[in-house]
C-alpha cells in the first residue's frame, strides 16, 4: 500500500502537481515533506529531455 502511494505522487507530481498539492493528496501536514517528490521529479524530467534530444540527433 505505502508503494501505491508513492507512485501515485509521482503521477500527479508528472501532471503538473505542487508540493502543496502533493502534500494534501499524500495527508502531510508540512509541504516539505512531499518536495522529495518534485526532487525526483525534476531529476526524471531532465533525463527524458535529454534522452529526446539524444534520439532526435541519433
Amino acid at each position: 500500500m505505502y508503494d501505491l502511494r508513492h507512485i501515485s505522487a509521482q503521477y500527479a507530481g508528472d501532471r503538473g502537481a505542487t508540493d502543496r498539492d502533493l502534500s494534501i493528496h499524500l495527508g502531510h501536514a508540512d509541504p516539505r515533506m512531499s518536495h522529495r517528490y518534485s526532487k525526483v521529479l525534476t531529476a526524471r524530467k531532465a533525463a527524458k529531455a535529454a534522452a529526446d534530444r539524444f534520439l532526435e540527433t541519433a
